[in-house]
């Protein structure tokens, strides 16, 4: 659905730039700079601004909290000046471990060093001068079997879902799923990058020779693949199968059947899930 004619959303072209108040605008500039190779496009005693990736889509720009307050207000700014959150990026880079290596040598402070993850992804944490969180990460290269695809809306490269609230934003998207709820279906298992949806095994799933139906499988196992996509995408985003392919092996039996799906490899918008 379109964004109604007016409405805020419709109005944005594109995201302009990330703002960070600092308190240290030389040291915060120099780190940037020196450190991280960002390019620095401009520079005054209150502010600098980077332009990051070869086509420097996406601007960095730091200010000092001084002119922060003065934009904006003291009574706005100055009380929760120590209070301040920290901000959080996530990027992809081709190898972790050799950008964990390289920018170690430059002095960059590791919160995490390079660590892989349940779901395959290899990351690593690191600090600006002032805490700004940055995670760096890479999927190995691995074999896809029984692989169902997902196109997501938006680029795993800004993924910024926290522990708190990909569980939410994967439930909420659940309830709101028609035929999951005409199964009756419930997640069983929720982590970053897997998901397990679950169901009784009723008659009304059945197909004429009294097996559970192919596919209410399909059904269960796409789901849990879409949304162990979801669990590492920001709240907001959306999934859509292109593709889905499994194999049966024998008919199901027992009271309940359980699909399963786990995040393989993750890419700008295809991702892929086994199932």
């Amino acid at each position: 659905m379109w964004p109604k004619s007016g409405s805020f959303d419709a109005m944005i072209d594109h995201l302009n730039a990330v703002v960070l108040p600092v308190r240290d605008l030389e040291k915060c500039s120099s780190f940037y700079s020196s450190k991280l190779g960002f390019k620095l496009k401009n520079k005054d005693e209150n502010s600098a601004f980077f332009g990051i990736g070869d086509k420097e889509r996406v601007i960095l720009g730091l200010i000092s909290i001084d002119n922060v307050a003065e934009l904006i207000s003291e009574e706005q700014v100055r009380p929760r000046e120590e209070t301040i959150h920290r901000t959080y990026y996530a990027v992809f880079v081709d190898d972790v471990d050799r950008e964990y290596q390289d920018l170690k040598r430059k002095g960059v402070h590791f919160v995490k060093p390079p660590t892989t993850q349940p779901w395959g992804q290899r990351i690593a944490y690191f600090e600006d001068p002032e805490g700004n969180l940055w995670e760096i990460s890479h999927f190995p290269k691995s074999r896809e079997t029984r692989t169902s695809l997902y196109s997501n809306i938006c680029s795993p490269a800004i993924m910024t879902s926290t522990s708190s609230d990909f569980s939410r934003h994967v439930r909420v998207s659940l309830r709101k799923q028609k035929i999951m709820r005409l199964f009756q279906a419930r997640i069983s298992r929720l982590e970053r990058g897997l998901v397990e949806i679950s169901a009784d095994n009723r008659p009304d799933l059945e197909q004429q020779g009294g097996h559970i139906h192919a596919g209410a499988l399909v059904a269960l196992a796409d789901s849990a693949g879409g949304y162990a996509t979801l669990s590492l995408l920001p709240s907001g985003s959306r999934v859509l199968s292109v593709e889905a392919k499994l194999n049966f092996l024998r008919p199901s039996v027992g009271s309940m059947i359980v699909g399963r799906g786990r995040v393989r490899k993750i890419g700008r918008t295809i991702t892929a899930c086994e199932l």
